[in-house]
């Protein structure tokens, strides 16, 4: 498993990986405007390498001509386009998903696929030869993209894959590994046993977010600091939190999922465990050095 690591890594990793490809790719992601992404897609339709594409058809807030305009340079490149299941196109429900797979080669993460992302905002990406995760992640795709469940598809074949819904129980389990704890996260959320396992922590616990928070979100930091869990805020310039990060001695995850009920119950998400010492020591890395640019704040 490679790790990168934004900003810094550009889109340079994504685009490595589809102008690699000897196979069809298949990709799920909330956003593409990339200009260099859609490039590498062109190359590969070019060359006679299918590439496929699920992208969300209702973004949060985001004006019906924006996602027209994606959709249309999207399918401007050659690539195959469809939006996602209407299951996750409802009110709160998104297809949040960052992936790509081909033959045998997965690329996971927190960004989505703009300009943003790759400048301007902390995000996590890595790919893998898993083959039980290259598996599973062709079968999720290949459901999403015919409009099938993909739960009863992908159980029990990879460990290392967190699919949402239905990623509850396995990031609660990664927070309750032995030892401290460190996560990144663009928002703290509203998920009960995810918070009461950070809560469990207590001074185990160090979580960093962005400086910006809703007033959910500093009611539970409130919350967690009575827990006795450490709390640092970022503020949003130069970087943007934008990462979903949990790294402890044993395990990491980096993903789409945030901590909420709608991103582990409704949502598609996907996400990775670790358990590499050298990219848990990446990890831990990165994340001390943001948490000593973080101030306490209140």
């Amino acid at each position: 498993m490679t790790l990168f690591i934004e900003p810094g890594a550009g889109s340079a990793p994504i685009v490595r990986f589809i102008e690699s490809a000897r196979h069809p790719v298949d990709i799920e992601v909330y956003y593409l405007s990339s200009r260099s992404i859609l490039g590498a897609i062109a190359a590969d339709h070019e060359r006679g390498v299918p590439v496929r594409v699920i992208v969300d058809g209702r973004p949060y807030r985001m004006a019906h001509h924006l996602v027209a305009r994606e959709i249309a340079r999207l399918r401007a490149s050659g690539a195959l386009v469809r939006t996602a299941p209407a299951r996750f196109e409802g009110d709160y429900r998104f297809d949040h998903a960052k992936y790509a797979v081909f033959g045998g080669k997965v690329l996971i993460g927190t960004a989505n696929w703009d300009y943003s992302a790759f400048h301007r905002n902390r995000e996590y990406l890595c790919t893998s030869d898993d083959p039980r995760l290259v598996q599973a992640l062709h079968r999720v795709f290949m459901a999403d993209w015919t409009d099938r469940r993909a739960g009863s598809m992908v159980r029990g074949l990879s460990r290392r894959l967190v699919l949402s819904p239905g990623a509850e129980p396995k990031l609660a389990a990664i927070l309750g590994q032995p030892g401290p704890i460190e996560i990144e996260a663009e928002e703290l959320g509203d998920d009960p046993a995810l918070l009461r396992a950070i809560a469990r922590k207590g001074a185990l616990a160090r979580v960093l977010l962005p400086a910006k928070l809703t007033s959910t979100d500093r009611a539970n930091v409130l919350r967690l600091r009575r827990a006795g869990v450490q709390v640092r805020l970022l503020k949003v310039r130069p970087i943007y939190l934008h990462a979903k990060l949990i790294v402890g001695g044993s395990y990491g995850f980096i993903g789409s999922e945030n901590i909420s009920r709608s991103s582990l119950d409704a949502n598609r998400e996907v996400g990775v465990v670790m358990t590499a010492p050298a990219t848990l020591a990446s990890l831990r890395g990165e994340f001390r050095a943001d948490w000593g640019r973080a101030n306490v704040g209140r």
